[in-house]
């Protein structure tokens, strides 16, 4: 199957904000968020847990076992009142880890990637993919959609599947649409476009698509 959209491009939808108006905007606890990161006893405890919470928030993934990207650290730390270098003593604990995300996930009411959620999906994603083909406005819209439902994004591969399948499906009801009205005769003619030419120059669709002027300076 071919991608979606490459390993980068899925990188930079992603991606963790740089500017400190970002991460102020996507990682500032509220109230209730900040009570419940207290709760965890010890100071990396809290400093770890209170990562996992800025991760589910934005862009919205379970950490797991990867490391925090430095900005996100640094903005969480100094909310909390920690210091960050406690992290090297939270990061090893990863049953620990693996307990404070079901403990998220609980809190939050945040869910995960069911079948039922991506046929959701895909069937929210088939207007968006009727309008157009690029699949960086598609991807983005369904992260946005699923971060909006209170979905956790699951993994690029499998988004990227998503993506694709809505595409496909979009392409079908355009092509579908486009077809629907023809008569028998006119599609037999399309086709016809299809046949090898006499002189063997490709088909009568290849020598239509081509420009009737030898591209030169002038033309240009």
């Amino acid at each position: 199957r071919r991608t979606a959209l490459s390993e980068l491009e899925w990188e930079r939808l992603l991606a963790i904000p740089e500017s400190e108006e970002e991460l102020a905007r996507d990682y500032t606890f509220a109230s209730a968020e900040l009570e419940l990161i207290r709760r965890r006893r010890g100071d990396a405890n809290r400093l770890g847990f209170a990562v996992l919470l800025a991760y589910v928030r934005m862009p919205g993934i379970a950490l797991g076992t990867a490391e925090p990207a430095p900005q996100v650290l640094q903005v969480v730390a100094s909310q909390v009142g920690i210091r960050k270098d406690l992290w090297a003593e939270y990061g090893r604990r990863d049953e620990t880890r693996r307990e404070h995300a079901v403990e998220l996930q609980n809190a939050l009411g945040m869910r995960r990637v069911t079948e039922a959620i991506e046929a959701e999906l895909l069937a929210a994603l088939e207007p968006i993919a009727v309008q157009t083909d690029k699949a960086a406005l598609i991807a983005a819209a369904a992260i946005e959609l699923l971060r909006s439902w209170g979905v956790l994004l699951p993994a690029a591969g499998t988004l990227d599947e998503l993506v694709s399948t809505a595409m496909t499906a979009g392409n079908r009801m355009v092509y579908a649409a486009l077809a629907d009205a023809l008569t028998t005769e006119q599609k037999r003619a399309l086709d016809g476009l299809l046949r090898p030419r006499a002189d063997g120059q490709g088909t009568q669709l290849t020598w239509l698509r081509q420009s009737p002027l030898k591209p030169n300076s002038k033309h240009i």
